[in-house]
């Protein structure tokens, strides 16, 4: 997570924006003097992501930090979201864990529920993500880790 930290806040237009919105933040009001952490760096940046076409792609978008798949060419905005808050799980957990906790709770939900759309839609993440898909303004107020109530 450090690279992530140093990236935000050396270059915060490659894949990151810093809030600047009117709202009083702590991050933008008071900057941070010493080293920023993961969690107020997770919680302070919007993620744009880098939307990449895929039209054979065999689902219809997915999010591999720090881009959107999309088989779309212009996907909806609610489809944005919905990957820009995987987006940010990523960047709270780190690649490598969220994929390994996204697959063993897929197996785990594919056990209890026999089907693979349903287990799909009962991992913690997906759960998240689409229950706030269309709030557009969620990154903003969402809290850090707020897929663990999901579980």
């Amino acid at each position: 997570m450090d690279w992530v930290a140093e990236l935000a806040v050396s270059q915060p237009n490659f894949f990151v924006e810093i809030c600047n919105d009117r709202r009083p933040s702590a991050a933008v009001e008071h900057p941070v003097k010493s080293y920023p952490t993961p969690q107020n760096v997770a919680h302070t940046m919007r993620i744009k992501g880098f939307l990449l076409n895929i039209p054979s792609l065999w689902v219809d978008g997915m999010a591999l930090f720090p881009f959107i798949l999309s088989k779309r060419k212009v996907p909806s905005r609610y489809f944005l979201n919905h990957e820009r808050i995987h987006l940010r799980q990523q960047l709270e957990l780190g690649l490598v864990i969220f994929y390994v906790w996204y697959f063993i709770e897929y197996l785990i939900r594919f056990v209890q529920y026999r089907n693979h759309y349903l287990a799909y839609l009962h991992i913690s993440f997906e759960k998240e993500a689409y229950a706030h898909e269309r709030d557009l303004r969620y990154l903003r107020k969402r809290r850090f880790c707020a897929w663990w109530k999901y579980l």
